[in-house]
């Protein structure tokens, strides 16, 4: 009988263990599946941009999303050459055909026969309403914090300056196009990329692991074309100490404090972290290329 159970367990662990027959063949399934939706993909994103080509469109279709749309653009124009094709423009929900007035934005339905096929991507265009504004940063805030949940189109609009990452770089795109500076906004004539896998980490995960603060007191704070963080410490800190622990987890990094109305405050110094003090940390290059972002900044409060 013992012998008996021995085998059984041991054929229950071939079939079901974590590298199991029955995983095993799930998961090459899942590869066969991804597979094909991929391979289908790349076919439709052929047939509609060698439409796009041929015709001296400036619209493009990759990975399932149609770029080259300007920003506050009517829908007219793409919608035409969607039809002459066989396709229709619908709403973000695919619940009604878009008006030739209507303006375009990230996420509008491409389908066909009742199937989505694409999805519209304006970069930049985070929020889904077809401009490019501040308020577009607060997707990417909860994309980073892990909040947004995938939206692949939306994320899709997040790379900004088309270089397949989704970091700090694309934030400050939006912010220079709000800023009337020059902006990879304002060129929309580019294919989605793909996007790799490293993104920025949240910078409630950076200060998190600083562990200077009770994590539930981190607060995120946008004001004009700021963004920065408040804290309670979770002891009195001197300067010195704040500096010497931040350094122990991100060896390094540049630590300026500044006071309320700007002035540096010395880092050696052995006072006591006064309240409302600013603190700039930029990352060295070796940390900020492994998804940090090369500037942080966190105002201190008392405890």
């Amino acid at each position: 009988i013992i012998v008996l159970l021995i085998l059984a367990g041991v054929a229950i662990s071939m079939l079901s263990g974590e590298n199991g027959i029955l995983r095993k063949a799930a998961e090459a399934k899942t590869k066969t599946e991804e597979a094909q939706k991929e391979e289908s993909t790349t076919l439709l994103d052929m047939e509609i941009d060698s439409y796009f080509i041929t015709n001296n469109l400036k619209y493009k279709c990759r990975y399932g999303y149609i770029t080259g749309i300007k920003v506050g653009e009517k829908a007219k124009e793409l919608k035409d050459a969607l039809s002459s094709q066989g396709y229709t423009l619908r709403n973000i929900e695919n619940t009604a055909d878009v008006a030739d007035e209507t303006k375009l934005t990230t996420g509008m339905a491409i389908t066909k026969n009742g199937e989505i096929i694409a999805r519209t991507v304006i970069f930049g265009d985070t929020n889904c309403d077809g401009d490019v504004e501040l308020r577009d940063l607060n997707p990417m805030s909860d994309y980073f914090n892990g909040k947004l949940g995938n939206i692949e189109y939306k994320i899709a609009a997040m790379d900004i300056n088309h270089d397949g990452y989704i970091d700090y770089n694309d934030e400050k795109e939006i912010t220079k196009y709000n800023g009337s500076l020059k902006s990879a906004i304002d060129d929309q004539e580019h294919y989605a990329s793909k996007l790799k896998k490293i993104t920025r980490i949240s910078t409630y995960d950076i200060i998190k692991k600083l562990e200077i603060c009770n994590p539930d007191s981190i607060k995120e704070v946008k004001e004009d074309n700021d963004i920065y963080n408040t804290i309670e410490l979770n002891k009195g800190y001197t300067y010195q100490e704040l500096e010497t622990q931040i350094n122990q987890v991100y060896p390094k990094t540049s630590i300026t404090f500044f006071d309320d109305q700007g002035n540096v405050i010395d880092s050696t110094s052995t006072d006591k972290v006064q309240k409302d003090v600013f603190l700039d940390m930029e990352f060295p290059a070796e940390i900020e290329n492994d998804s940090i972002p090369e500037k942080l900044y966190i105002q201190i409060q008392f405890k």
